[in-house]
């Protein structure tokens, strides 16, 4: 027997909407819903069984009783086979006190603790965290803590919800609803498979026969058993301290609230390991994107995959047809492109972009930037797998896209940055691009590079490039983001100081950018221009304690790893790869805790190394994170050009497992996770918030790892 507990308030559809995610056969509401195949899969991931039972907690008022009769009619209208046990707090109305709040905490235990002696061994305890006062959502939280639970479900509703479904009548909420309607409500699970409070399990067992409840509705006002659980806490606090001491002393450092867990999950965490077997690729993704986390190195030029190309470029569709009625020209070409693409013709379009998207912004010089490029994507609306064939060819396949060499990999952007990345319209497509990249691997804080110079061949300045971005960026939700401008090396040395220059002055005028700016980065081929040669280039970045991070040690020798620390004081390290030639510059990595950004699947398609999922790279050398995690070194991971490398930020936590020889521990995994919020350029009240907030997302995550 299974067994969903809910607080009630004054609605009480809050019931048939949690019903019709758990027991969809038995209330249909959402059947027609967009997201019904989602709610499938994750009841299927969160084993949680239809329910048989609904126990539902309530204050004592006109209201909450107005809403028990609906209730009522409604389940034995639709629902005849589900039983329904209210639980009443006598006497206590509207929760108007502290005393009150205790009495219903008392409450909401004492029932989930019977619901757990009633459902036995093979039944499962639902708690909706949706329904009733805040304060009882929270009483419900604490009580899945401590006392366990399949899942904790929540219903999101939009602020369109017509009165009738707001406040419905029980005959509206009996059939299917229409899909537009459906998708006004959003079920969701909180957190999956909830363990006991480790404190819970301390000593003699919490029994239900000592802490009993009414056999009728009305429910005495007691807190014996809200004062138990605080007396447990305060009990096993000393015992805490010390074993949290025992646990980290000699580890490499995690986030703190990990050495509190019971110590079979940290057993867990630590044996657990992904990348090792292709089979549980899905299952470990889909951990992987539930986790919080800091992306430091990802560049504006390289986040469009061939579909968001052709999204960003159809901003511009209108200007293209109109260019194409008054430029027979340029109407001609895009009609012979056109025709290439329905010919699925991947060589002649691949020879009119000339090898590179230059080839397009040349092609029609008094064409404003970027609608040449944009008239040109726009034409695979409906071809982007032709586009994908176009761009990438062979390298569309994993294994032939390992150590192409630096040069070939930055020309497979040609279509996308500076190439697209010409107008306000295509700058805000490509942040929301961005933005929802962010959303899907739960990225809190974001250090976007870019360089606002390489933006302004068409009609816009440097400055209002960079307006954009903070303007577009500041609407990701849940995530900070910050600006990192770019120095190329292979660039002019006037960009590279015209670039230092356009920071200063906008530090010195603009407060929104003082406020987000991260700091600045020297990036492209090594070769071209070594470190020392720009120390004095960079000198008043560092005279204004600007922070750094320079790539280095990606295609050169440690060398270049060592300019990049001594003469440019990096205070980040992009790519690193190299460390190990030179061990005692590896040991100062180590004792100054200089952060190393690294990008794997860039540096697997860019110089090349083994891969345990792909055999046909069983020759090249072994990706050196592991060894430097291992060695005490912050090692990051970030997506360096997602569009280009094919991936994203959670599927690079993987791909590194996969790079690494024996794959990688969860618990190395959220070590990581941890780096990259700790080695951010922000200021410590911000990294201090998103760590707190890591750490509780994440400790909700591992709620179900035991139990």
């Amino acid at each position: 027997m299974s067994h969903l507990v809910t607080t009630l308030g004054g609605t009480w559809a809050i019931v048939p909407e949690l019903l019709a995610f758990t027991n969809p056969e038995d209330v249909p509401l959402f059947a027609a819903h967009p997201q019904r195949n989602e709610f499938a899969r994750w009841r299927a991931e969160g084993n949680i069984p239809p329910v048989q039972n609904v126990w539902a907690i309530t204050t004592d008022s006109s209201t909450t009783r107005k809403s028990l009769i609906q209730l009522r009619a409604w389940l034995e209208q639709t629902c005849p086979g589900i039983r329904l046990r209210v639980f009443v707090s006598s006497g206590i109305s509207a929760l108007a006190d502290a005393r009150e709040c205790r009495r219903m905490t008392d409450l909401v235990l004492r029932v989930v603790l019977h619901a757990h002696a009633e459902a036995g061994e093979d039944g499962a305890v639902v708690l909706s965290l949706a329904g009733g006062r805040k304060t009882m959502s929270a009483d419900m939280q604490a009580a899945g803590r401590f006392l366990g639970c399949r899942a904790m479900l929540h219903v999101v509703n939009a602020d369109t919800v017509p009165d009738d479904l707001r406040q419905p009548t029980p005959e509206r909420l009996v059939a299917a609803l229409e899909p537009e309607e459906a998708a006004l409500f959003s079920p969701i699970i909180v957190s999956a498979q909830c363990a006991r409070d480790f404190v819970m399990r301390a000593g003699d067992p919490v029994r239900p026969e000592d802490f009993p409840l009414s056999a009728d509705e009305a429910q005495p006002s007691q807190i014996d058993l809200a004062d138990e659980i605080r007396t447990r806490h305060q009990d096993a606090s000393s015992l805490l301290v010390n074993y949290v001491r025992q646990t980290a002393e000699g580890t490499p450092t995690n986030f703190r609230v990990l050495y509190a867990l019971p110590p079979d999950i940290i057993d867990q965490l630590r044996s657990t390991r992904i990348g090792c077997d292709p089979a549980c690729r899905e299952n470990e993704l889909a951990w992987l994107r539930a986790l919080p986390k800091a992306e430091l190195h990802c560049h504006l030029g390289g986040i469009l995959s061939p579909g968001d190309m052709v999204e960003v470029a159809l901003v511009h569709s209108d200007e293209a047809r109109t260019l194409a009625a008054e430029h027979a020209e340029f109407a001609n070409w895009l009609e012979r492109i056109r025709a290439l693409v329905s010919q699925h013709d991947a060589a002649a379009l691949r020879q009119e972009m000339g090898g590179a998207g230059k080839a397009l912004r040349q092609k029609f010089a008094t064409i404003p930037e970027p609608l040449a490029v944009c008239a040109f994507l726009s034409c695979f609306q409906t071809a982007v797998s032709l586009l994908d064939e176009v761009v990438f060819g062979e390298l569309r396949s994993p294994g032939a896209f390992c150590g192409i060499g630096i040069d070939r990999y930055e020309k497979l952007g040609d279509l996308q940055g500076s190439g697209l990345l010409q107008s306000e319209p295509t700058l805000r497509a490509a942040c929301q691009v961005l933005g929802r990249q962010c959303e899907e691997n739960n990225i809190r804080y974001l250090e976007l590079r870019c360089s606002p110079l390489n933006c302004t061949r068409g009609d816009l300045s440097p400055e209002r490039v960079v307006d954009v971005l903070l303007d577009e960026t500041a609407r990701f939700p849940h995530c900070h983001v910050r600006l990192l401008f770019i120095a190329s090396r292979h660039g002019k040395m006037s960009d590279v100081h015209h670039s230092i220059e356009l920071a200063q002055s906008l530090l010195d005028t603009e407060e929104c950018f003082a406020e987000r700016f991260a700091g600045f980065d020297l990036a492209g081929n090594e070769s071209a221009r070594s470190a020392a040669q720009l120390r004095e280039a960079f000198l008043p970045l560092m005279e204004r304690c600007l922070r750094l991070t320079i790539h280095a040690g990606e295609t050169e020798t440690a060398a270049s790893v060592w300019e990049a620390v001594y003469h440019l004081s990096a205070d980040r390290v992009g790519h690193g790869l190299t460390l190990l030639e030179t061990p005692d510059l590896f040991h100062r990595f180590v004792d100054r805790r200089i952060t190393v950004e690294m990008c794997p699947s860039s540096n697997f398609q860019i110089v090349g190394f083994r891969d345990g999922h792909l055999p046909g790279t069983d020759s090249r050398p072994v990706y050196p994170l592991a060894k430097y995690l291992e060695q005490g070194i912050p090692v990051t991971v970030n997506t360096d050009d997602p569009g280009i490398s094919r991936t994203d930020l959670s599927a690079e936590f993987h791909k590194a497992a996969c790079m690494s020889p024996k794959g990688l521990s969860q618990w190395q995994v959220l070590q990581m996770v941890r780096n990259g919020f700790r080695a951010a350029f922000a200021p410590w009240s911000i990294r201090r918030d998103l760590l707190v907030e890591a750490e509780k997302s994440i400790v909700a995550l591992l709620g179900g790892m035991s139990g």
